[in-house]
């Protein structure tokens, strides 16, 4: 397992990352209101005035497992809020705990001390 830097620009390489997030959200959060692959192109392509944004993907033999955003705000210069999303059949290996890893390290390398995150534990 790897972590690769997504960059926004590649539009085959963001299309896969919703349609990750959209597998993820049906099944951790089945009230989750995902955007829409526009709204989301959009939202990661210009992020706010004072944000900095940060997106991996989580390879696995070629294939993406999971994603990663972390997003940076000026007017929060200690806190750093993150989304890890792994998909169920990639889940338990550990792949979320190295990705958290890579947020603290980014967050911590710019002075953040707080990361925010929402953890779900989907029903059996």
């Amino acid at each position: 397992m790897r972590l690769e830097v997504l960059a926004p620009a590649d539009d085959a390489l963001m299309a896969r990352r919703h349609e990750v997030r959209l597998v993820v959200q049906s099944t951790a959060r089945a009230h989750a209101i995902v955007p829409t692959f526009e709204e989301e192109l959009a939202a990661v392509r210009t992020p706010r005035v004072g944000e900095e944004q940060a997106l991996w993907s989580i390879i696995e033999r070629g294939e993406m497992a999971g994603v990663v955003r972390v997003m940076l705000r000026d007017d929060h210069p200690h806190t750093a809020r993150a989304q890890i999303e792994v998909l169920p059949r990639f889940r338990r290996r550990g792949y979320g705990a190295r990705a958290l890893m890579t947020v603290i390290e980014y967050a911590a390398a710019r002075g953040r001390r707080r990361i925010l995150g929402e953890a779900y534990y989907p029903p059996a």
